[in-house]
């Protein structure tokens, strides 16, 4: 017994995070895809089900998407943010089979609408969604509502969403206001198509409890009470540049109760 407790594979899992997020600082690149994506895959798979919220920034791909898929249905919060490898048939293919998500980030990825078209018709229970664009993006290109659309089209539950730097105008925030009656909170910092110092500004102060607003309303009166409305500079410069260069981390969230308490505290 003694010798089979030594070689005992180590429980990764058990790991502080401190320490799990010093070792991947030390990983390079080629280390990240070998090693990390393997570790992060491992985990999921001993989750046996139970994986509760999964946080994936800068180092994601199709095969980890397609792990969760296979071994997470009931998962119900999922961030991958800054996987620019992550792609929308990986999106698209995995959400299939993820119909409880009810909290998704996929910000500053290689994302168009085509992922949120899949989510928002695959996950009806879908409550919070963030899809925050790089500010690079707006620079030599038109105005654009279809992510607005498709939105709308989609996710009539919304409670939460982020949609900052993306390039809807007024239309598209209208026609989202008008299909998310649930919507609570509303975050659009470096919008730069809306225009809100009319009608629609007073809509948006009336009929959401949090508002986050572009900057450059911050002085503009919707003459009441603007407890609920912030403003900010939005994405900073660090969110332009190109990822790769930056320290990979991911989380894992696994619920060790069994299934009988699982339900109970639903």
């Amino acid at each position: 017994m003694a010798e089979a407790e030594n070689t005992t594979a180590p429980n990764w899992l058990e790991l502080p995070r401190d320490i799990t997020t010093n070792i991947l600082q030390r990983l390079d690149t080629i280390e990240i895809v070998t090693i990390a994506c393997h570790i992060c895959c491992y985990a999921i798979e001993r989750s046996c089900g139970h994986l509760e919220d999964i946080d994936i920034q800068f180092f994601g791909f199709n095969d980890v998407l397609q792990c969760i898929a296979m071994n997470a249905n009931n998962l119900p919060c999922m961030r991958l943010v800054y996987c620019w490898r992550i792609s929308d048939e990986g999106i698209s293919a995995a959400v299939r089979n993820l119909p409880l998500l009810e909290e998704v980030d996929i910000s500053l990825n290689m994302l168009n609408e085509d992922s949120l078209e899949a989510l928002g018709r695959c996950c009806p229970r879908l409550k919070s969604v963030t899809f925050a664009r790089m500010l690079c993006e707006h620079f030599g290109y038109g105005s654009e509502n279809i992510v607005a659309f498709v939105i709308a089209e989609t996710m009539p539950g919304l409670r939460h969403l982020n949609i900052e730097a993306n390039k809807l105008t007024n239309n598209g925030l209208v026609a989202i206001l008008d299909a998310c009656p649930l919507l609570e909170s509303l975050e659009i910092e470096a919008c730069f198509n809306l225009n809100l110092t009319g009608r629609l500004g007073r809509r948006c102060h009336k009929q959401i409890k949090f508002l986050r607003l572009p900057i450059q309303y911050s002085e503009y009166s919707f003459d009441s009470d603007d407890d609920n409305i912030s403003y900010g500079d939005s994405l900073t410069d660090e969110d332009i540049y190109y990822p790769y260069d930056s320290d990979s981390e991911f989380e894992v969230v696994i619920d060790d109760d069994d299934d009988d308490d699982h339900d109970d505290d639903e």
